[in-house]
């Protein structure tokens, strides 16, 4: 079994809606959202550009432009939760507690091995991609429920 095989085996998947996935990538972004006047914005709205900023995350290649990416994502949901006040906006509240043990899983298995920086920095970058696709599938289900 390899580290990544080891690292992840444990962790639960959602399922995949492919209906959902296939029309779920396009669409304005959430800074489309935050920068123009688009009147009134339903919740399905807001989580629909969710989707597509977790989808173009994940071909992020680097740890750096991910987790920029990660950061920028939530702070358009701030924003956009002081605009819409009282819409029940989407937050990231759910991805951060799902990347916690991934993550800790990651660095754990790292320190039982000798320092090689390029798989623990790999490792990290699963770890992110890895808690980013759960987040996206999980917002593609809350479509169908809006």
């Amino acid at each position: 079994m390899n580290n990544e095989d080891e690292l992840y085996s444990q962790i639960p998947r959602l399922r995949k809606n492919k209906a959902v996935l296939a029309t779920q990538d396009d669409g304005p972004g959430l800074s489309e959202l935050v920068h123009r006047n688009w009147g009134v914005l339903s919740q399905y709205d807001i989580i629909k550009a969710l989707c597509y900023e977790l989808k173009m995350l994940l071909d992020s290649q680097d740890v750096g432009s991910l987790v920029k990416g990660i950061f920028t994502v939530e702070g358009h949901l701030s924003l956009l939760d002081e605009i819409y006040e009282g819409n029940d906006s989407p937050d990231l509240d759910r991805f951060f507690r799902n990347l916690s043990p991934v993550l800790l899983r990651a660095l754990y298995q790292n320190s039982t091995h000798p320092v090689n920086t390029d798989l623990i920095i790999h490792d990290w970058i699963e770890a992110l991609r890895i808690a980013v696709e759960e987040e996206y599938y999980f917002w593609q289900e809350q479509l169908l429920e809006v």
